[in-house]
This record gives structure tokens, C-alpha cells and sequence, in this order.
């Protein structure tokens, strides 16, 4: 069976830190049923949105990048293995 797999990085707004940061949640759904992850990583709520990248958001964002190959990866060795998986 071929399993849905999305990632949705987003920032979590409902937790700004004294600094105004706001923690950066990695979603994972796969076939309807998500978890959410905490990055480890936080930054400005107006950086995220904006056209013009900073150096500290392209630092985060290619932090993500790894993580989504990282994700990517695991759901690659599950379904080589013909194993079942879900989000969590």
C-alpha cells in the first residue's frame, strides 16, 4: 500500500518568546494523521513571511532542508523494507 507522506514546516505563533521569536514546528502527515515536532530552532514571526531573506533565515532554512531529507530518508527505508509506518 502507497502511504501520503507531507512535511509542513511552520512558525508556531501561540508560543512568542520574551525575545518576540516564535519556535519553528515541523508537521508530518502521513495519510491523513499528523504529529508535530518542535525544530529546536526560533525566529522573528516577521522574518518568516518576508521576501527578502536574511542570513540568519537561510541558516534556518537549510537546517530544515535537512531535516526534511532526514524524514524522507526514514519513510524511504520503511517502504524499502516493506514496513509499516505512521507520523509518529
Amino acid at each position: 500500500m502507497e502511504n501520503t507522506v507531507t512535511t509542513l514546516f511552520y512558525p508556531k505563533s501561540s508560543e512568542i518568546g520574551k525575545d518576540g521569536r516564535v519556535p519553528i514546528y515541523l508537521r508530518i502527515t502521513v495519510n491523513g494523521k499528523r504529529t508535530e515536532l518542535s525544530t529546536k530552532r526560533k525566529i522573528n514571526p516577521l522574518e518568516w513571511t518576508r521576501s527578502r531573506t536574511s542570513k540568519s533565515l537561510k541558516e534556518v532554512k537549510s537546517y530544515l532542508a535537512v531535516l526534511e531529507s532526514n524524514v524522507l530518508q526514514i519513510q524511504q527505508r520503511f517502504e524499502n523494507n516493506n514496513e509499516i509506518y505512521t507520523a509518529q
